[in-house]
């Protein structure tokens, strides 16, 4: 059996593009925060937070939710526009650093939770 001179094309690597890297390291970026968020999430009681803090966290609980619908559709967006890629990966960013003032505001929280834990266990 011949082989087929072409066929050799399917056994050339593939290179990744700068934006190929990007959407990856977006991608674990948003997993790693708010896999972090979560493990935060479930050592902090929501009495810890204040009326201010709780309202940011609720806030970008709702910004990530509404961030997956606009993606789902965003991807549908790309089978018709290339440029649909580029505005998916600036929503991706800018909910990455919502997350990321979150998870700042939960990091005090926790610490001040630390703090108040350590004085409380001082002797009067």
């Amino acid at each position: 059996m011949e082989e087929n001179p072409f066929r050799m094309i399917d056994a050339l690597p593939v290179a990744e593009t700068p934006f190929d890297e990007a959407a990856r390291q977006i991608v674990l970026d948003l997993e790693a925060a708010l896999r972090e968020m979560e493990v935060l999430s479930a050592e902090l009681p929501e009495t810890a937070f204040t009326d201010e803090e709780w309202a940011v966290i609720e806030t970008v609980a709702r910004d990530v939710e509404e961030a997956a619908e606009r993606a789902e559709e965003g991807y549908v967006a790309v089978q018709y526009d290339s440029h649909a890629w580029h505005r998916i990966m600036e929503s991706q960013e800018r909910i990455l650093q919502r997350i990321r003032s979150a998870l700042g505001v939960m990091q005090r929280v926790h610490e001040r939770q630390r703090a108040a834990e350590s004085d409380s266990r001082l002797p009067q």
